[in-house]
């Protein structure tokens, strides 16, 4: 699981985990928010790696997150986990289990420029539609909610089906989701700071991918 592993992998691995624990400790976070965090980050390593492990690890951290969001009334971060991300992420372990000796650890697949576009439009259109039910359900911020919800759901079917746009997709999120927590305090500081590790792993993820492809080579997948 880890033989793809480099010293500089190793290293700002150890270095998000001293971060997250510190900052943590000092601010007084609640532990299941650290919790969540700490999955996350081992989650997007894997990931990076286009080990399928991953998947096992964003599910756990779904589950701990959902249950963060709904005190934080961020409900359509629930919503979307119950709904989408839980159900994506199981349906890909069984896929995985099954096929685990046919599939290749680390095939990566791309889709064209016209399909790209067409989840940008859902993106838009999802987020005025699905904002406004969040605002008459008095969801906290309800348009940025919104738009964190659609953009997720694109990045984790890209994530699912290892497509290497995917990694665009996540920098966007680390972006929305550093400002939907922000407005939080320091309550869930280690969420806050994820995110900004997040998007330094997720850079590293497009790095990584590239080099990959030119490896092992790409399949177009629609």
């Amino acid at each position: 699981m880890f033989k793809s592993w480099n010293k500089y992998d190793y290293g700002y691995y150890l270095f998000c985990l001293m971060v997250l624990v510190i900052s943590s400790t000092i601010y007084h976070s609640s532990i299941i928010s650290l919790t969540a965090a700490i999955l996350g980050i081992s989650a997007v390593m894997m990931n990076m790696k286009a080990q399928k492990i991953c998947f096992v690890l964003y599910l756990i951290q779904c589950l701990v997150y959902s249950y963060i969001a709904y005190n934080e009334r961020f409900y359509g971060e629930v919503v979307r986990n119950i709904i989408y991300s839980i159900p994506m992420y199981t349906w890909s372990i069984i896929q995985w289990m099954k096929n685990k000796e046919k599939i290749k650890s680390d095939q990566i697949y791309t889709i064209s420029h016209c399909f790209n576009m067409a989840l940008i439009i859902f993106i838009i259109l999802g987020t005025i539609g699905y904002g406004y039910v969040l605002t008459l359900l008095h969801s906290s911020l309800p348009y940025l909610n919104s738009l964190s919800t659609l953009v997720i759901i694109v990045s984790t079917f890209l994530a699912t089906k290892m497509i290497k746009q995917q990694w665009f997709y996540w920098c966007f999120y680390c972006i929305i989701m550093f400002i939907l927590w922000y407005s939080t305090g320091t309550s869930q500081l280690p969420l806050l700071i994820q995110n900004i590790l997040f998007l330094f792993l997720n850079i590293q993820g497009i790095i990584t991918w590239k080099k990959l492809s030119r490896e092992n080579g790409m399949i177009l997948y629609y």
